[in-house]
């Protein structure tokens, strides 16, 4: 099996100390500020620029998702550099979690463990949570090592001759498939006759990186036929990418295919099913690797009721703001939310959510009052926080996250 480990662990053993060091530095100037930002805006300066540096030794080990990870922690010091009054008890909490997290990550690596920072995504999510995005990607911490030979089976596919007409025939019978996915989500008869051309665009490019995406290419349709990944608005915007890579193939004028890549790997890795190719192609690539506890991604039935209750707490934290600001009203429907939201963590498959659940459920009567609501409202905002991390990110749960709730 090709090496799996795309960063240098030799390095990252000799710079760890250094890396320590720092992290130490960031969460201690954090701490520093965030008790008295009125008066603590030095130490924020030392932390985003002890982090900066930071970032710029994890790039040179060639931790790409650590750097994404980290790259997050910098925004959120930016937006507390720009905008003060958003200092809250809810910064501290993230941000230190973040950062303890970060460390489990990096010792762990130092010990051999695989590379999957997928585990740090609920951190990073709750992170982006804090700067209002609504939804976050498990692929900005996705980077499978790419850095590897075809497997021989891929490389010596002989190119045939008359390459050009075949590459444009291909490109056609590749337009008239995407056309009658489009206009009947047709997926019987439009997914084979796009596999189909794939082949012969994969018989006909070099045995470099193009040749590469193309053999990911029909993995991934070889995974949507058998229904183990869903056309959604990602999916599709891969699909017209693959038509926009055989313009520029026949062209002779290709850009860099990486992101494309990586988030092929990623759809191949989470797909419920997969063929004999997408088999191949997850053994080569070592995916399982990076994928904390190779568990596999929601089916589509629960990914719908997670986007629902997702909704859901996202209207019981809008109206628990409220009633924090002494809005009664907003406090009896976000005890409406609760309820609601409560019915629906009794049916998730992890038991963690629905333990927190509980525990939220207990103090309803009182959440009623937006004069005991201000007494607390920080720590239920910190319990939402937590509790969207949980409902979203079920297959990366982490055995902390007990403790946490």
């Amino acid at each position: 099996m090709p090496k799996q480990t795309q960063f240098d662990p030799v390095t990252l053993s000799a710079v760890k100390y250094g890396l320590d060091e720092a992290l130490g530095v960031v969460g201690a100037r954090i701490g520093e500020y965030l008790a008295k930002p009125e008066v603590n805006a030095p130490a924020l300066k030392i932390a985003r620029t002890e982090l900066h540096r930071l970032l710029g030794v994890l790039r040179m080990v060639r931790l790409d998702g650590v750097v994404a990870y980290c790259a997050e922690i910098e925004r959120v010091l930016d937006e507390l550099a720009d905008h003060p009054t958003l200092v809250s008890p809810l910064y501290q909490t993230v941000l230190q979690r973040a950062l303890s997290a970060l460390n489990r990550h990096l010792d762990a690596l130092v010990q051999g463990a695989d590379n999957a920072t997928l585990r740090l995504f609920p951190k990073y999510e709750a992170m982006q949570h804090l700067r209002g995005m609504e939804m976050s990607f498990e692929q900005d911490l996705f980077f499978p090592n790419l850095d590897i030979p075809l497997p021989e089976s891929i490389q010596n596919i002989v190119q045939p001759a008359n390459c050009p007409a075949k590459l444009k025939a291909a490109h056609s019978k590749y337009q008239r498939g995407l056309m009658l996915l489009w206009r009947g989500n047709d997926q019987v008869n439009s997914l084979p006759m796009m596999q189909e051309a794939l082949e012969v665009i994969l018989s006909c490019v070099a045995q470099d990186e193009n040749r590469a995406f193309w053999w990911l290419a029909e993995g991934l349709l070889e995974c949507m036929r058998l229904e183990g990944v869903p056309l959604d608005i990602g999916v599709r915007k891969l699909l017209v990418r693959m038509d926009r890579r055989m313009r520029a193939t026949r062209k002779n004028n290709l850009g860099d295919a990486r992101s494309a890549l990586f988030e092929m790997l990623y759809l191949i890795g989470r797909s419920e099913k997969t063929g004999e190719q997408a088999e191949q192609i997850k053994r080569h690539y070592a995916l399982d690797r990076y994928f904390p506890d190779h568990v596999v991604a929601p089916s589509l039935e629960e990914k719908k009721s997670l986007e629902e209750l997702r909704e859901q707490l996202q209207e019981a934290e809008d109206n628990w703001e409220r009633c924090v600001a002494g809005d009664s009203d907003a406090c009896g429907r976000f005890v409406g939310y609760v309820e609601k939201v409560a019915l629906k963590s009794d049916k998730l498959k992890s038991r963690h959510p629905q333990r927190l659940t509980q525990q939220i459920k207990a103090l309803l009567e009182y959440l009623r009052d937006p004069d005991y609501a201000r007494l607390i409202g920080e720590e239920v905002a910190m319990a939402l926080l937590q509790w969207q991390s949980g409902v979203g990110n079920q297959e990366t749960l982490e055995n902390r996250f007990q403790e946490q709730a």
